[in-house]
């Protein structure tokens, strides 16, 4: 018996887990590459560049995960056996803004967990990707939540059994001093639904700020109204709108939602094998507009740049309708749907951050998951495109902007012909390298053929020059605003250490061998790659401080957030550290600095300088 096709996920809890990315990439609906270079669709619009403040701040669900793979979901009093299990990080907020920050922003994180190994491990992953967990409230007793699922190996469903965090989290656990250090520089807050009483207070100090307010809206929870009437966009699930509204289709709920809530922007429902549909406020008046009823303009995807859109008994608004439609990927390469809307969540956080219009914002948010990973897990991105490199992903017809249908593709193939260019995202195929040498922005992966991107841009191919020895062209990725040295597996960088946590430490990385770079990269050293001996009695806290200056290698890419580095060689480690009283301190042993001023000694892994 062949699965049934599974339909686009509606904000499932955890981002897929790995190894198979399948999990993802083959839930989205996809079309067929044209074999015909002049039938080809057009390339995705560029990634923007990411703005300088990238700052979100998340309040709701972490949890750990329990996926249990069966053959079949059970009946009544059957017992059976799983074919795989994982332990890994979830919930809506943790995986959404583990997402984004992979994408490139800096996520803080309000949610609360108990002081078990449950707890100790999510703060441990979360931390490990980049999150911000300084916020999460942390209980001495109870449990931290955590989560059965169960996926159906035949059916490709999940079933969730949720048990929540006890006890439950209180606003006054947010102390003011901690709320206004939350919100400092933030660009952008985000709610799963949860905790909604904490977040309520959270979302009216960032709507007294006027922080804009994304809501997920999964299903109707206590408080959620509330949040609702702060919020400046909605993403949602495709019963939400109609359960929400009491209207008779999902595109005139749409125009409720927009006509209910003043201060709303836009609102996203995700259609399963439909697709999606964006409806969107516009700010030209209403006497300029002629009005158009929604269900027809859903039905015949003809529109003008904007128009009055009306729903019979409900009301109109002034906006622009996008509709996102797509073929379903075939049954037998589906895996399953676990965290694919999370994924979602978080490249539309960065969309807004980046400042995409809505027609780039859809398809780029859809193809994103098609390749986000489970934020528990650490794997380079190279394997998971190793695994779909084949395959080709949405197309959106978006109706607005002209009369007609606009085509958005992602055309994410193997390959592709001298000359292109097409947006591409890190760890993506650029090419064999028994044809292509690889530039900027690209690297060989380990494999040695494979040829794969290290930046999100353009791909770009040069020919080689008439008189040159290796005739290969040469890929790179461009289109970033700053183009200085870039990392490479094997380099020696110049890093400052930017935070320190029990298991590893974050750097900016400053320089690359001789070169400054002119973009950020962030690397982590690992508690392994602090030194060559005694690995298990690194203490973290006393081989690095905030603000030092280290040499170290770059070991590998990591993952799609920061590059591993490794300081376990001896002229590898600490180069410059400040003391308490602000002195620069001399290395008197291969452990320890001294402060000139007042001769304290400060423990650090201190590098040998020539």
């Amino acid at each position: 018996m062949k699965p049934s096709p599974i339909h686009f996920p509606n904000h499932p809890r955890s981002l897929p887990p790995i190894p198979s990315l399948l999990t993802a990439a083959r839930v989205l609906p996809r079309v067929q590459m044209s074999s015909s270079p002049s039938q080809r669709p057009a390339a995705l619009p560029a990634i923007p560049p990411l703005p300088d403040n990238l700052i979100v701040l998340g309040c709701g669900a972490v949890s750990v995960d329990y996926l249990a793979t069966v053959a079949a979901f059970p009946n009544p009093d059957d017992k059976i056996r799983s074919i795989s299990l994982k332990v890994e990080g979830g919930g809506n907020a943790g995986n959404a803004l583990t997402g984004a920050c992979r994408l490139g922003l800096k996520p803080r994180v309000i949610s609360k967990v108990a002081n078990d190994a449950q707890g100790r491990s999510l703060l441990a992953e979360l931390e490990g990707d980049g999150v911000d967990t300084s916020y999460i409230v942390v209980a001495e007793e109870g449990n931290s939540p955590f989560t059965y699922i169960i996926v159906d190996n035949q059916t490709k469903t999940r079933t969730c059994i949720h048990t929540p965090g006890n006890p439950a989290m209180v606003p006054e656990e947010l102390t003011q001093s901690k709320l206004s250090s939350a919100l400092d520089g933030a660009s952008l807050a985000y709610f799963d639904g949860r905790l909604w009483e904490t977040a309520l207070v959270v979302a009216q100090e960032a709507s007294r700020r006027r922080i804009p307010i994304l809501i997920d809206a999964e299903r109707p929870r206590e408080g959620l109204d509330d949040l609702l009437n702060l919020a400046t966009y909605v993403v949602c699930s495709e019963k939400f709108p109609q359960v929400w509204t009491d209207a008779p289709s999902v595109s005139s709920a749409l125009v409720s939602i927009l006509v209910r809530l003043p201060n709303l922007k836009f609102v996203i429902v995700t259609l399963g094998e439909k697709g999606c549909i964006m409806l969107e406020k516009s700010a030209i008046g209403a006497s300029e507009m002629e009005e158009t009823e929604v269900d027809s303009l859903l039905e015949s995807l003809r529109t003008k740049a904007s128009l009055r859109i009306s729903a019979d008994g409900i009301g109109a608004v002034n906006g622009r309708l996008h509709v996102g439609t797509a073929e379903i990927i075939p049954p037998t390469e589906l895996v399953d749907t676990t965290g694919a809307g999370d994924a979602f969540i978080g490249a539309v956080l960065y969309a807004i951050c980046a400042g995409m219009p809505p027609e780039k914002m859809l398809p780029f948010a859809s193809q994103v998951v098609c390749f986000l990973q489970k934020w528990a897990v650490s794997i380079l991105l190279t394997n998971i495109y190793q695994q779909i490199q084949n395959h080709v992903f949405p197309v959106f017809l978006i109706a607005e902007g002209q009369r007609g249908r606009t085509k958005l593709t992602s055309s994410m193939a193997a390959g592709g012909g001298e000359g292109e260019d097409e947006l591409v995202t890190p760890g993506e195929l650029l090419g064999d390298s028994s044809g292509l040498i690889a530039g900027t922005g690209a690297y060989v992966a380990p494999n040695g053929r494979s040829i794969r991107a290290s930046l999100a841009g353009i791909r770009r191919i040069t020919p080689a020059q008439p008189d040159a020895a290796d005739q290969r062209s040469t890929v790179e990725v461009v289109g970033h605003k700053a183009q200085g040295a870039v990392p490479q597996p094997g380099s020696v960088v110049i890093a400052r250490v930017t935070k320190v946590m029990a298991r590893m430490a974050s750097a900016d990385i400053m320089c690359v061998e001789s070169k400054a770079v002119r973009e950020k990269f962030t690397g982590i050293i690992r508690q392994q790659d602090v030194r060559a001996t005694e690995i298990d009695k690194v203490d973290m806290y006393l081989s690095f401080h905030p603000g030092d200056i280290v040499r170290a290698l770059v070991l590998s890419l990591g993952d799609a957030r920061a590059y591993y580095l490794s300081t376990a060689k001896n002229e590898l480690g600490v180069v410059s550290a400040q003391s308490i009283a602000g002195a620069t301190m001399v290395p008197i042993s291969w452990t320890e600095m001294q402060c000139p001023l007042t001769g304290q000694v400060e423990k650090r892994k201190v590098a040998k300088v020539d």
